[in-house]
């Protein structure tokens, strides 16, 4: 008997979608949490390059806050830095990225 395993987030996602996924279709998690799987969280992307495209463009985000000064790296990791100012600067990151 040969059993296969399928993974909530692949059923929930093809559900979604209406088909099959197939294994070249990465699916991706939208606020990282493996464990979530509601169908608002699933994106499945149509290779690998557009899922390393995704995971890019969030360190791109990453790097201009951290370049303007909304976050910062201590004791080993990032985070939001204290300063007040969070909200104009994401505005302008936001602006600068993406027009708007």
């Amino acid at each position: 008997m040969n059993i296969r395993r399928v993974y909530e987030h692949i059923l929930v996602a093809e559900e979604k979608i209406g088909r099959p996924i197939s294994k070249s279709e990465p699916i991706h998690h939208i606020d990282f949490d493996r464990l979530n799987n509601d169908p608002n969280n699933l994106h499945v992307c149509e290779n690998h390059s557009e899922h390393n495209r995704i995971h890019n463009s969030l360190e791109n985000i990453a790097r201009e806050l951290y370049r303007a000064g909304v976050i910062e790296f201590k004791d080993g990791e990032y985070r939001l830095c204290g300063n007040g100012v969070v909200t104009n600067v994401v505005e302008e990151i936001v602006r600068r990225l993406y027009g708007n």
